[in-house]
């Protein structure tokens, strides 16, 4: 058990609290924007009552809450926590249910707050006038603004800036008292979350963040990886005199791009990343030294894994995010653009994303202590409605269907804590609608997706305890003398993130659509798969370096352990280690099926590497296909995936439709049409 002594504990079992291991089902309440629109601090507090007594009806123990920056400090060094923005009364209401409650300060909370969609909230708008030099910048050092058209008001403070942790420092201290007192005096509040998603906005990585101090974080960040200009220029193929002169990328490399290009890339993906660990770590230090620690909270973060249309984001980091605090997923498989009447838009994502999540938590060092590997995943906010359309307010259309199928795939993928995003509808800080199609609507009345929230408290007021001591089943083995075990799962390398040229497919759509869609694909074979990740087969540094001998080899073997298939959505790159140590497993009679890409390259983007001999000439075999070219419709690549058991007929897997066959007699292979780009999309078998 991790974390003995303090009110918080990571156990086999999921979450202790109090000394009380249950699992944990609830929703979003956002008490600033449940508020009387006539500003009367009374009906107000009546709205909170109902909403509460609501969550505790529908048989939920959970809430969770923003607790916006600007609703609290309007102005510089002048604090407020009376009337809509009296977070006491809120959370004393909580204690008065018995409703444990996750408190998520920021400074950063998105939750199109405070305009609605194109709003990132709360950083205050004064600390944007009083400190330009703060400011994330685009390339052309402009203003970034996350205003969908463009408008200053939409203007972030950038990561790096010494006087945003300076500020929020003033802005943690005076909420810490109400936090140590709802977290020892009156025990309501047991996690406390460490910003949120964050990922530069949401917005294009390359056009953000060039400010200066981004920009010399970026060269320190190469200087500790490289060491030498010298080395730099060799992996970059350039000629840079010194670090101080090394660009930052400022758009996607073109098609015909050399390799070697695609390292320069990764490291600007790779560089955001050790700035995002970094400035959660910062955040986790101020809560600390506030007296605010670990075992008398957990400390999460949260992210949502997702690929969004013309931009290249960058993308949850399992190292990154469960570096300051256990990562919590967000699941919004019901995505703009939206496609009329499909229920989903990406059916697998929950469930795969639950499961890579839960993979990654294995590793959390809860207080410092050695990890609990529970298997255990977190959502902090499954799709229970969706956000208006700018300026027309009109809701995106999430069916009910939607939630119960996002819960479905969570719990069922060994949930210990779900929590609906949201679960009332409330007002924008400019009255506009927010979730008008939540559960409980801006008036607070029941919709249609009331009644599914209802019908999981009691399920799982009922089945709670048996979900948190369940295992997972492995399916039925081929035949009995199988010698690697029975399991199947879905291997992905979540250092490969960039985009790149040359490729058909960019890493990140490949780990955020590709690989859910064969999750899928094994799912509805009846199978059981898991998620690998080859980081966790074979760690490396940047220049694909990787620990050698028995240490190596005894790590590969623990992570492969039990598996007789990996279906690998390969972005085309990985170390070499990983590829040695997939051909060990196939030797010793595993079977691999590689899609999207062959995987030419290692982490360095260099030809001519072990991973090109094993993957992209020999695959593991004789270099014979198993797979054979088919005609295709317009849209998404044709693939067959075949694996003991399953149905037939089409998939829809994300924007486009993909169709897959399983048949029940095959052995497992994959067979597929190239690409546009040419590119083969189905393995080989060894």
């Amino acid at each position: 058990m991790s974390g003995a002594g303090g009110r918080v504990a990571i156990t086999p079992r999921g979450l202790s609290i109090d000394g009380r291991t249950r699992l944990l089902y609830g929703g979003e309440v956002q008490y600033y924007r449940v508020r009387d629109p006539r500003g009367d601090p009374a009906a107000t507090r009546r709205l909170w009552a109902e909403a509460l007594d609501r969550v505790v009806e529908c048989g939920m123990n959970l809430v969770t809450a923003y607790a916006p920056w600007d609703v609290h400090e309007p102005a510089p060094g002048r604090f407020t926590f009376e009337g809509e923005a009296d977070l006491p009364a809120f959370l004393a209401m909580c204690r008065a249910r018995d409703l444990a409650v996750v408190l998520k300060p920021g400074p950063f909370i998105n939750s199109e707050w405070p305009d609605g969609l194109g709003s990132f909230g709360a950083v205050p708008a004064w600390f944007a006038a009083a400190h330009p030099e703060a400011m994330a910048r685009r390339p052309d050092g402009a203003l970034f603004s996350v205003d969908l058209l463009g408008r200053a008001r939409g203007a972030q403070p950038s990561l790096f800036a010494p006087a945003l942790l300076e500020a929020t420092a003033r802005w943690f201290a005076a909420l810490a008292p109400i936090v140590r007192r709802f977290v020892h005096d009156e025990p309501t509040v047991f996690a406390l979350q460490l910003d949120n998603e964050t990922n530069f906005y949401f917005s294009d990585r390359y056009a953000v963040d060039h400010a200066p101090p981004a920009l010399a974080h970026w060269r320190g960040f190469l200087r500790a990886r490289y060491g030498t200009v010298e080395a730099l220029n060799a992996a970059w193929g350039a000629r840079w005199p010194s670090f101080e002169e090394a660009p930052a990328p400022r758009g996607r490399a073109p098609a015909g791009a050399p390799p070697a290009t695609n390292r320069w890339h990764q490291d600007w993906w790779d560089a955001g990343q050790a700035g995002i660990e970094a400035f959660q770590r910062a955040l986790r230090g101020l809560w600390e030294g506030l007296g605010v620690r670990e075992p008398d909270v957990l400390f999460v973060t949260n992210d949502s894994p997702h690929s969004f249309p013309f931009r290249d984001l960058s993308p949850w980091d399992p190292k990154v995010k469960n570096a300051a605090g256990l990562a919590m997923l967000d699941a919004y498989p019901r995505q703009f653009p939206t496609s009329g009447a499909r229920p989903l838009d990406y059916p697998f994502l929950t469930g795969y994303f639950s499961r890579r999540f839960a993979r990654s938590n294995d590793a959390y060092a809860f207080a410092g202590a050695p990890p609990v590997a529970a298997g255990k995943c977190y959502g902090a906010e499954l799709e229970g409605g969706l956000f208006g359309l700018p300026l027309l307010n009109v809701p995106l259309p999430v069916p009910p269907a939607a939630t119960d199928h996002v819960l479905l795939q969570h719990v069922g993928r060994g949930s210990a804590l779900a929590a609906v995003y949201v679960l009332r509808g409330g007002l924008n800080r400019d009255g506009t609608p927010y979730f008008a199609n939540a559960a409980l609507g801006v008036d607070g009345r029941p919709g249609p997706r009331w009644e599914v929230l209802r019908r999981w408290g009691r399920a799982l007021a009922l089945a709670g305890d048996d979900l948190l001591a369940s295992e997972d089943l492995a399916p039925p083995a081929p035949d009995a003398g199988d010698a690697l075990g029975r399991g199947v799962a879905v291997a992905v390398d979540s250092r490969v993130t960039a985009p790149a040229a040359g490729l058909a497919r960019m890493p990140l759509d490949v780990q955020a659509v590709d690989a859910p869609g064969a999750f899928g694909w094994l799912e509805d074979a009846g199978l059981e798969p898991d998620v690998l990740d080859l980081r966790d087969l074979a760690p490396a540094d940047g220049d694909g370096a990787a620990p050698g001998g028995a240490d190596g080899a005894a790590r590969a073997a623990r992570a492969l352990a039990g598996l007789r298939l990996i279906v690998w959505a390969n972005a085309d790159a990985t170390c070499e280690a990983a590829a040695r140590a997939l051909d060990a497993w196939v030797r010793r009679g595993g079977t691999l099926v590689t899609l999207v890409h062959r995987g030419r390259f290692d982490l360095g983007w260099r030809r001519g590497t072990a991973v090109e001999a094993l993957l992209a000439d020999g695959l593991f075999g004789d270099g014979a296909p198993l797979g054979t070219a088919q005609a295709g419709l317009l849209g998404g690549p044709s693939v067959e995936l075949c694996a003991p058991g399953g149905p037939a007929g089409p998939l829809r897997t994300g924007p486009s439709q993909t169709r897959y066959r399983l048949a029940g007699d095959a052995a497992p292979l994959a067979r597929a049409r190239p690409s546009l780009g040419g590119q083969l999309l189905g393995g080989r078998r060894g």
